[in-house]
């Protein structure tokens, strides 16, 4: 900060930059400078002394001070120069005058003086040499002398290697190599390949070829089989020569064989020699070249015929894939060959539609193969070939075997086991074109036995508890008499859990229940009543009894388990055990309890009793007696005995049993019995009956009777009073009114109701009416018998609305049973 005393004066305040510092110079180098601090923009320069120089790439001699204190990138620093070594300048030349030696990165050309002149074997003319720490003192090798590269016209019927220069260098070596069918004039016949040479000799000279090439037969041996041979004799048409009048002999020997075959070119001779060992086969070839005849014979050794295909056998197999063994024949001098070369199997088999072609390279005597991504359960016509060296016979014939792949893999969800007690069953889904099933069980890795069952089924017993079982599967199907397996299935099977202890339950009996509950954790029961043991746990309750086993489950969550309707007077033997999916585990005995007494009838059914089929109703109980038993009770009409062949008990709130049409009977005890028919002699007969039944239906018909008649005489009187009534009114005031003289009416139905036309009138002539009008000391009765409710509403649709009038009842109502109007 500062504070301007001259309002009128600027002040002028300069930047501060850092400054420069310079380094020391190393040994054989200056640093022209005066201060050991420079300001921006100052320089100074930087000199080599000695057999030092800057490198190639830093040119640059002057360093400047940049605005944050330091020199720029790099620093210029004198280094090593690399030194040449002298060369002859009549040969040999570099592309720049070097003095002082070369600075590092620094590079040269080197050349020859002439164009016969090359830098010898190993180096490229022209040559680049570049000076670095690793190369200090640099070696430039003399330009020599070359050779001319020969023509393709100087080797007829041959083909020239290549040569990188435009001559050919010192000791370099060019090859001449026959056309196919040509050879070079040699013993064997066989020699295609001549080596020519650049040599001090020749000098600047072209180098010479003096060897030629010769048409000769190429002999073509191939497998044409196992122990067969197939030789020819190849010779193609030229100018120099002409197939037609040539003929090749061939000569086979061997250990145990001879043959001499003469054929035109390329005509094959197949010989079946019958076994396998090496043959001798000479091919001799006369041609005309160049107007002279030319013989050329051309002998082989070793050759052999085609090896016999080896024998392949099926190993193992799984659902999908089918192991093979390749097996050589037993001949020693094919398991020499065998065993010193490199042998090729090849495989053909079809998998779904489409040919599968494997090669298999073995250096040993025997090879295995897996063929993979098989069908379950197929077939499969499997090709085998061995080929061995050409020089060995090549390829022989095919052999053929079938191989089998085993069933599907047994399905793993489908594999249930279940458990009861110490005995295991365990379960699977059919594997399709299984014949059997291979099952082994093992016990901490050691193995209790294997069983073939043909059902997906196997049982176990002596389960140990609280041991887990491994148990591995297979399907397998038998062809011709042979297994084969598919893949293996392997599964953990627990062991039955272990009987529960006692003392983790207790057994109570109330009249024909039993229940069973889970003992607390605690010793103080009443304290944590909550606190039971195994409370997340599933258990099995048996009862037996008389031979039978019921079975309840006590399940996870529930503190006890009640069981009812049991049989009275019955002992059950209570045990328990541990649920397990479908099954349980070993069983633990808790008590044996006995049932109520029978004959209390406490609504408990009596099961064991024999008299009598029963069916149980909730609260109910009917009792069946069998064919000729009845139930002798006392009849709740008269009060006499009487004898049912059923009859249904009822369980009143005092836990009772009661008739059902009688609930103030309470049954203790009841049973079907055989008795004689006894005739109670106060008791009607059929006679008494038929004649009770005469006498009423008489006297029904005649109180009928009478009633119609006497219906007949009131309604005749009722319509002569009415009409007299009505005649008399009209011819007094000339209009009618109803008739109140007449009796009350009953009307049974809607219909009874309107029968009347003066029913009819009079109700239309009311409605007309006030509510409060009366008739004087006479009302009109109307009594509505119970019908189907329709009555009503057919009264208020047509002629009657019963709150236009007083009914003179106390609460001004219609009744459905009746009503005054």
């Amino acid at each position: 900060w500062y504070q301007r005393r001259v309002r009128d004066s600027p002040i002028v305040i300069e930047n501060c930059n850092r400054k420069c510092t310079v380094p020391t110079a190393p040994t054989d180098t200056v640093y022209h400078v005066s201060q050991e601090k420079l300001r921006q923009g100052e320089t100074f320069t930087v000199k080599c002394t000695g057999d030092l120089k800057l490198p190639i790439d830093q040119k640059e001699t002057e360093v400047t001070c940049q605005q944050d204190g330091t020199f720029p990138k790099p620093f210029p620093t004198c280094e090593k120069t690399c030194k040449i070594s002298a060369i002859d300048d009549s040969i040999t030349k570099i592309n720049k005058t070097v003095i002082g030696g070369l600075a590092q990165k620094e590079a040269v050309e080197v050349t020859c003086t002439k164009d016969d002149l090359l830098l010898p074997e190993g180096y490229t003319t022209p040559m680049i040499i570049t000076c670095t720490p690793q190369n200090l003192d640099i070696f430039v090798p003399a330009c020599q002398q070359t050779c001319e590269i020969p023509a393709p016209a100087d080797a007829p019927n041959a083909v020239l290697s290549t040569v990188d220069n435009s001559r050919m260098k010192l000791r370099e070596p060019i090859t001449a190599t026959c056309n196919e069918y040509y050879s070079y004039e040699v013993a064997s016949g066989t020699e295609k390949v001549e080596t020519f040479t650049c040599s001090e000799a020749t000098g600047a000279t072209k180098v010479t070829i003096d060897k030629f090439c010769y048409v000769y037969a190429m002999l073509s041996s191939s497998s044409a089989g196992t122990y067969k041979l197939e030789l020819k004799g190849e010779i193609k048409d030229g100018k120099d020569y002409s197939t037609g009048n040539t003929d090749v002999d061939f000569r086979i020997t061997g250990d145990n064989y001879e043959k001499t075959e003469q054929k035109k070119p390329n005509v094959a001779v197949v010989v079946d020699v019958g076994r396998y060992e090496p043959l001798q086969v000479e091919v001799k070839t006369t041609s005309v070249v160049g107007g002279k005849n030319r013989v050329i014979t051309i002998t082989e050794k070793d050759i052999y015929p085609g090896p016999p295909s080896p024998v392949a056998k099926q190993e193992t197999e799984t659902s999908t894939t089918v192991s093979i063994k390749l097996i050589h024949d037993p001949n020693d001098l094919l398991k020499t060959i065998v065993r010193e070369n490199a042998v090729k199997y090849t495989i053909q088999y079809t998998v779904n539609g489409v040919e599968v072609t494997e090669d298999i390279t073995k250096d040993n005597r025997d090879a295995m193969k897996e063929l993979s991504n098989l069908s379950p359960a197929t077939n499969y016509v499997i090709k085998t070939t061995i080929v061995v060296p050409d020089e060995f016979g090549g390829k022989g014939d095919p052999a053929e075997i079938t191989v089998f792949t085993g069933p599907s893999q047994v399905n793993e969800t489908s594999l249930k086991s279940t458990v009861i007690e110490n005995a295991v069953k365990v379960e699977w889904n059919s594997v399709d074109k299984a014949d059997k099933y291979e099952v082994a069980l093992f016990e901490n890795g050691a193995s209790l036995g294997n069983q073939l069952p043909k059902d997906s089924m196997i049982e176990y017993v002596n389960f140990k508890s609280e041991t887990t079982y491994e148990l591995k599967i297979r399907a397998m199907r038998e062809v011709d008499k042979s297994p084969y397996y598919g893949d293996i299935l392997t599964k953990q099977i627990p062991g039955p859990p272990a009987a529960p202890k006692e003392d983790q339950f207790t057994v109570s009996q109330t009249g024909d229940s039993v229940t069973v509950k889970r003992v607390s954790s605690d010793e103080d029961q009443s304290t944590r009543t909550n606190m039971v043991q195994n409370a997340d746990t599933d258990y099995i309750v048996f009862l037996s009894h008389d031979g039978k086993t019921d079975k309840k489950t006590l399940k996870a969550g529930e503190n006890e388990l009640t069981v009812e309707k049991l049989s009275l007077s019955s002992n059950y033997d209570v045990k328990i055990a541990q649920a397990v999916g479908d099954g349980y585990g070993m069983k633990a005995f808790l008590d044996s309890v006995k049932t109520a007494d029978c004959g209390s009838m406490s609504c408990v059914s009596c099961q064991e009793t024999t008299q009598f089929d029963y069916v149980v109703f909730d609260q109910n109980v009917t009792v069946k007696c069998m064919e000729k038993t009845f139930i002798e009770r006392t009849d709740p009409e008269t009060g006499k005995k009487k004898q049912v062949p059923e009859t249904t008990l009822t369980c009143n709130n005092l836990n009772q049993y009661v008739y059902q049409d009688d609930v103030t009977q309470i049954v203790r005890q009841i049973e079907c019995v055989q008795k004689e028919e006894v005739v109670d002699p106060d008791e009607p007969t059929a006679v008494s009956y038929t004649i009770y039944y005469i006498v009423v239906g008489v006297a029904v018909f005649l109180v009928i009777i009478l009633i119609i008649i006497i219906v007949v005489i009131r309604r005749r009187r009722t319509q002569g009073s009415y009409n007299a009534k009505k005649a008399k009114e009209t011819s007094k005031n000339g209009v009618a009114s109803p008739d109140m003289t007449m009796e009350p009416k009953t009307f049974v139905n809607d219909d009874a109701f309107f029968e009347n036309k003066w029913d009819n009138d009079l109700l239309r002539a009311q409605s007309g009416r006030s509510k409060a009008t009366s008739y004087g000391s006479q009302e009109l009765r109307m009594t509505i018998a119970d019908s189907d409710s329709g009555i009503t509403e057919d009264l208020e649709n047509t002629f009657f609305n019963p709150a236009l009038y007083s009914t003179g009842c106390e609460d001004d109502t219609v009744s459905t049973k009746s009503a005054l109007v």
